[in-house]
């Protein structure tokens, strides 16, 4: 890779060195060149070799009129960079069929010539001189037309045109003569465009400073300097700067592109060094990085002080080196797996690609147009754009990652439960329509908690790793094995659950039982053998559970619930395996009972709330409460609601439940009078509440029948919810929020995480789920992840509440990780609202009242 790179650089030097030595054509000294101009006449471009004479500056245009020492093969010298002056003559025959005088207008699409002057002689008298160089212009003060002059010829009439300039740097000059409504549609045309292109340009650097606004970081810094000196570059190279800088200015820059473009190579490098994150993903070519950087201050001495004739080679072999260098770590950084690369290469080829066809046109190599003489302009705009899609895609593809990390078992290295529940579902539904009999396996390793006691988790978890790997291989060379895909695009057998459990899946020819069982049989056969590790031989005992999954009718949840009962009823039947049957749904049975009972609640308003405060960690102060449901059945007793709200989640009740909380929580609200005027009582939302129309005319209802303000109260939402029905349940979180009711997402991480629904919601608080928390000052990646969302939060304007927090030690972390709020049984168990109003309501207005 090394040689190849250093090969292409190399060759890439030579051939621009080629380029910018002067090539010789192969003429004989003619006549001047005679053009006709007549009534037809709309556009001339002059894009043959002119007749070439080369002088000092000072020598006088009657002299060079008289001079016969014009040949064309000095045409090509004139078109590099040079000290000397050059001349170029051509004679203008007006053929018209009537007498009056016609304007036509001479144009030059280059901006940066620092001696420009054109000379009509008629006959032998001087009739005419146009200084448009940018000294010149400096002094003159002229309103920006462009680099033209008008002139003016009768029918016979012939006019000698001499054009005389000089430039330390190239010296191409396209010429074309314009009739004079040619001209000014020309003009119209080019102020669209350079309008057009300079409002794309700051509506671009806009968007990226508000993102950055959002995301501060050195690559949208970079992008940022990157940008401010690609529109400086092209104001100065192709003329637009007229438009927009004093004069002065623009004159200034016009004569030091040398250096601008040292400054612009430069700040490219530093774009893909921070954007590729090379020292990471192009190691190799990374260290280059400091040549460059070395290199670039002695580059843009040498440019800014020497004419540019002496530094012009030297500085094609620093630009080629530096493209070559930029393609390279692109290919590089995307060959390693970093896939927003595609853009940065796609991007940097453009501008390659454009420049090349600019400097051909320049040069007459190629047909000169309007796109190939703006060719290099567009291949840089098309960059810009390209980087920016290529950082947005760099969130993406970030964001991508750490759900994939958040969805991957930090010790297992497999799938969790929250890709279990995210994504698995989703892939699953494919799968089904895929395969005819598909069935859901758990592996559970029984005796697992006994082994920590006897062994410890240092010793066991290696074995428990080399078990995986153990079934993972017998599964893998099994012709009824099933995989699927991690969020990282791998391929995977294996979802490591709560309980020391493995699902995976397994497909079948029919859907009898004796196949299945022989699997489960065979699985149980390959766990039995023990396990050596480090000296010790352990023999893990594990249970098998299946259920077939049925097209179309249950939820991945409830096969996983099918498999739990089959795996409880392994006990009983004396078996290491098992397979949910209809025999087993006892406990559907008692659902069936719940679910009447649920009913039965919900008429007798049976339900009642528990508030669980929340808590400044730095005031300690309370700010909010959290409303958790309560069910005191008359024979069960206490019913915690994991027992209860799923179920009434999928029978459809959740919203009268919800109803019930709603109406129970604001009336307890507009019965406070020394309630915090900061205080928020958080009120959860399920999936269905989003898609139920009939919650905003209730919520509506609510507030007017209490008159309950409702800026005491939010409602959190869990980020799957919002995915189901994405554009529903914003439509309905907007509107909550018009009636000034706050909004929380909770268990923030443990779902999606879109930065762009998160962008779209404008929370107000953000919930850090309390699998993160817990333990919190024992777990390096839930500190680094907890670190992420408050960062995440702050730069959004949005809180952070850390819930689950138990322990002074977990309560310490949480504030070093820039959380806002904290809530848990460290301050208090959830309590009942007048215990609540008692114990927090009272001490504020007691405080109020001292403070009074």
């Amino acid at each position: 890779m090394m040689r190849l790179w250093i090969f292409l650089l190399c060759l890439g030097i030579l051939s621009s060195f080629s380029s910018s030595l002067h090539a010789t054509y192969d003429y004989k000294p003619l006549p001047p060149t005679k053009i006709q101009l007549n009534d037809d006449t709309l556009r001339v471009q002059l894009s043959d070799p002119l007749p070439t004479k080369k002088s000092s500056l000072d020598i006088s245009p009657q002299e060079a009129f008289y001079s016969d020492r014009y040949s064309f093969e000095q045409f090509s010298e004139s078109t590099g960079a040079s000290p000397n002056t050059f001349w170029h003559k051509l004679t203008l025959a007006g053929s018209f069929s009537d007498n009056r005088p016609h304007t036509f207008v001479i144009n030059f699409d280059t901006y940066y010539l620092r001696h420009l002057d054109v000379f009509i002689f008629d006959g032998e008298e001087l009739v005419g001189h146009h200084s448009l160089g940018l000294l010149a212009t400096k002094e003159a003060q002229i309103d920006y037309k462009g680099v033209s002059a008008p002139f003016s010829i009768r029918n016979g009439q012939e006019l000698t045109l001499l054009i005389r300039k000089q430039n330390d740097g190239p010296g191409v000059a396209p010429i074309t003569i314009y009739s004079e409504s040619q001209f000014d549609l020309n003009l119209k045309r080019n102020f669209l465009f350079w309008g057009g292109a300079i409002a794309l340009l700051i509506a671009l650097a806009l968007y990226n400073v508000f993102v950055y606004s959002l995301n501060p970081g050195r690559t949208y810094l970079w992008y940022l300097v990157f940008h401010t000196l690609t529109f400086i570059y092209f104001s100065a190279l192709h003329g637009f700067g007229f438009l927009i800088w004093p004069i002065e200015m623009q004159v200034w820059l016009a004569q030091n592109i040398m250096p601008m473009n040292v400054l612009l190579i430069w700040s490219a490098i530093q774009f893909a060094r921070v954007f590729l994150t090379t020292e990471v993903h192009a190691p190799q070519l990374h260290r280059f990085i400091i040549v460059i950087n070395i290199v670039t201050p002695i580059a843009l001495i040498l440019t800014y002080w020497l004419p540019e004739y002496y530094t012009l080679p030297l500085f094609f072999v620093y630009q080629v080196a530096a493209s070559i260098f930029g393609l390279a770590l692109g290919a590089s950084a995307l060959i390693n797996g970093f896939r927003p690369a595609r853009y940065f290469f796609i991007s940097w080829m453009c501008v390659i690609v454009g420049a090349a066809l600019g400097i051909s046109a320049h040069n007459h190599w190629i047909p000169v147009n309007f796109f190939t003489l703006h060719a290099f302009f567009i291949g840089a705009v098309a960059e810009l754009m390209l980087f920016s899609v290529a950082m947005a895609d760099r969130l993406r593809y970030a964001e991508k990652k750490a759900i994939s990390k958040a969805y991957i078992d930090p010790q297992r290295k497999l799938p969790n439960y929250s890709f279990l529940v995210n994504e698995f579902a989703i892939q699953l539904s494919h799968l089904k329509s895929q395969f005819d009999n598909l069935s859901l396996v758990v592996v559970q390793t029984v005796n697992y908690r006994e082994l920590v006691a006897l062994l410890g988790p240092n010793i066991l978890e290696p074995i428990y790793r080399a078990h995986i790997e153990r079934l993972q291989r017998f599964v893998k060379s099994q012709d009824w094995s099933v995989y699927f895909h991690q969020p990282s695009g791998l391929e995977e057998y294996f979802i490591t659950l709560p309980g020391d459990q493995l699902m995976f899946l397994v497909k079948t020819k029919d859907q009898s039982e004796e196949e299945l069982e022989g699997i489960l049989q065979k699985i149980i056969q390959t766990t039995l053998e023990p396990i050596t590790l480090k000296n010790f031989e352990v023999s893990l005992e594990t249970n098998a559970g299946a259920t077939p999954i049925q097209k179309g009718s249950s939820s991945l949840l409830e096969n996983y619930r099918k498999i739990q009962i089959a795996l409880l009823n392994c006990k009983k039947h004396h078996s290491h395996w098992n397979i949910y049957t209809d025999e087993q749904e006892e406990s559907l049975k008692q659902q069936a009972g719940l679910l009447h009972d649920i009913k039965y609640a919900i008429n007798q308003n049976q339900f009642d709330i528990m508030i669980q405060p929340q808590m400044d960690l730095f005031t300690q102060e309370v700010v909010g409460g959290e409303v958790l449901i309560r069910w005191q059945h008359p024979v069960r007793g206490t019913v915690p609601p994991q027992e209860f709200i799923e179920l009434a989640e999928q029978t459809g009740l959740i919203s009268q439940i919800t109803q019930q909380v709603i109406d129970i929580a604001f009336h307890w609200i507009s019965l406070q009078k020394a309630i915090p005027n900061k205080f928020l009582l958080a009120i959860n939302l399920s999936a269905q509440e989003l898609y139920d129309n009939e919650l905003l005319p209730f919520i509506e209802q609510r507030i007017q029948v209490y008159n309950v303000h409702p800026h005491h109260i939010a409602f959190e939402i869990t980020e799957s919810s919002m995915m189901r029905n994405a554009e529903q349940s914003l439509r309905t979180i907007h509107q909550l929020q018009q009636y000034g009711f706050s909004i929380a997402i909770d268990d923030f991480g443990t779902g999606y995480s879109s930065l762009s629904y998160l962008q779209k919601i404008n929370a107000d608080k953000i919930k850090i789920d309390l699998s993160f928390v817990k333990h919190i000052h024992q777990n390096k990646t839930n500190q680094a992840i907890i670190r992420t969302i408050s960062q995440l939060a702050k730069s959004i304007n949005t809180k952070t509440i850390a819930e689950g927090i138990e322990s002074a030690d977990e309560l310490v972390t949480i504030k070093e990780l820039a959380c806002d709020y904290g809530q848990g049984h460290f301050w208090s168990e959830p309590l009942a609202p007048e215990k609540f109003a008692q114990q927090y309501f009272k001490r504020e207005s007691v405080t109020q009242e001292v403070d009074e």
